[in-house]
């Protein structure tokens, strides 16, 4: 039996035990066993984490530091983690199931060139002389950090969300208390023992892991917290959102779900170009979940050639190998898991003729959860180069009747491939199935943004 390793959280350049002596445990979703246990933070150890953060900010090096020694720091942290990109993408996979192909790569390019670009703009923020009508007044104006500034991310991509983040934050000159999602904590905790060897200034990067109500509430609301970047689902955004959300303070995308009230008013009071560049939401509306839309679109077939469901006796679905890992969730305990189970995706989309936000709410899809019981996951072999949405390897979809006889449907392609590009049509319709609005949308195809690539703008 392989050694399960435990973490420890991080703060001021330390690893610490946490207050409560509890920790959770994280399953390899490709083997279905604990590999590593996790730290379950608390309040105290959020004040913990912050103290160091304030410290750094306010009285230690790095508030005090020269912009261009800020970049140098960034040069140094993107090019350690190229150097580890296998060994991170390794931990993710272990963690969270996404496939190392999704991960390593963009680790020693396009990602990591955050940090070179960020490292480049460290001494750019420059500020300008204002003119004034007012005799012998200096009217200026400077740019300036928040301070303390917390990053709490997804499970789907935990590294990848993380450095979108943390570069432009500490290029800006603050330091952070990262807060990776309790689903995939594993990655970033790794990352931390990573960079270890850059020599970062004590208090910049700090790292607490735990639960919504436990961890992340008192992290949103410390006061010495200055601002809030978010990014998950609709029951963490909406408890997220409910105290602090304002313009200054916070940031929050909320895939795949429709806007809390007080974030759709905002919407409301803002103009749309203002709503496009401030709401990172309204650009993502979708998870990295697409893998999920073949059975979709098999099911919708299938919705119109079988008229009475009961009738069903068993359903399998056989798909490429390497997806196997991502679709960890058979029968769905809530709207999350439910976007991400490929069995009650298709289950859904097979019994009600439709897929929308509608459909991930499993309390109101009870014959979708009863459906996914006869549902079997299979997998087959494909080439080491393989590519999504590869017409060549299909899902295959097997539905045995209670009478005996067999419906095969074999889907190879989707919307939005690039053998496959979404029509005007088609993008107006996602936008609208994934909570957008009819008045936004409008507002969207009006002369002024027809000159825009609305993919861009959502997608």
């Amino acid at each position: 039996m392989s050694e399960i390793q435990t973490y420890k959280f991080y703060a001021g350049n330390r690893w610490h035990e946490p207050s409560s002596e509890k920790y959770f445990e994280s399953e390899d979703p490709s083997i279905g066993k604990v590999w590593a246990r996790v730290p379950d933070c608390n309040e105290k150890d959020i004040n913990i984490a912050v103290s160091f953060a304030k410290n750094a900010y306010y009285d230690g090096p790095y508030g005090k530091m020269h912009p261009a020694e800020r970049g140098r720091t960034l040069t140094r942290i993107g090019d350690i983690i190229a150097k580890n990109a296998e060994r991170i993408g390794q931990i993710e996979t272990k963690d969270n199931g996404k496939l190392p192909k999704n991960i390593t790569p963009s680790l020693t390019s396009w990602q990591t060139e955050s940090f070179y670009y960020y490292a480049g703009m460290c001494d750019k923020y420059e500020g300008r002389l204002i003119p004034s009508e007012v005799p012998y007044m200096h009217n200026y104006l400077k740019w300036e950090p928040f301070g303390v500034v917390s990053l709490i991310l997804p499970w789907n991509s935990p590294i990848g969300t993380l450095i979108w983040k943390l570069a432009p934050a500490i290029a800006a000159g603050n330091t952070v208390v990262i807060k990776p999602s309790e689903r995939a904590s594993c990655s970033t905790l790794e990352l931390m023992k990573i960079l270890e060897e850059a020599d970062l200034p004590e208090g910049l990067i700090n790292v607490v892991t735990g639960f919504g109500p436990t961890t992340g509430t008192p992290l949103i609301e410390h006061k010495d917290v200055r601002m809030i970047s978010f990014t998950g689902g609709t029951k963490g955004g909406s408890a997220a959102n409910q105290d602090i959300w304002n313009i200054e303070r916070g940031f929050i995308e909320l895939y795949g779900s429709k806007f809390s009230k007080k974030l759709n008013n905002n919407f409301k009071r803002s103009d749309l170009g203002n709503a496009i560049i401030k709401f990172p939401n309204f650009i993502k509306f979708w998870p990295v979940c697409s893998y999920s839309q073949r059975v979709i679109q098999g099911g919708l077939i299938l919705n119109k050639k079988i008229f009475i469901k009961k009738n069903i006796k068993s359903i399998t679905i056989e798909f490429p190998e390497p997806w196997f890992r991502v679709s960890k969730f058979h029968i769905p305990k809530n709207s999350t898991e439910a976007r991400f189970s490929l069995s009650y995706c298709l289950a859904t989309a097979l019994i009600n003729g439709k897929f929308d936000l509608s459909s991930l709410n499993i309390s109101k899809n009870k014959k979708s959860l009863n459906m996914v019981k006869k549902i079997k996951l299979l997998t087959y072999k494909v080439p080491n180069n393989f590519e999504d949405y590869d017409p060549k390897y299909p899902d295959i979809i097997k539905v045995i009747m209670n009478d005996g006889s067999i419906l095969i449907e074999k889907i190879s392609h989707i919307k939005g491939g690039k053998n496959n590009p979404l029509k005007d049509e088609d993008i107006d319709n996602k936008f609208l199935m994934c909570g957008g609005k009819k008045n936004i949308l409008n507002k969207i195809r009006n002369q002024k943004y027809k000159k825009k690539n609305l993919k861009e703008i959502i997608f």
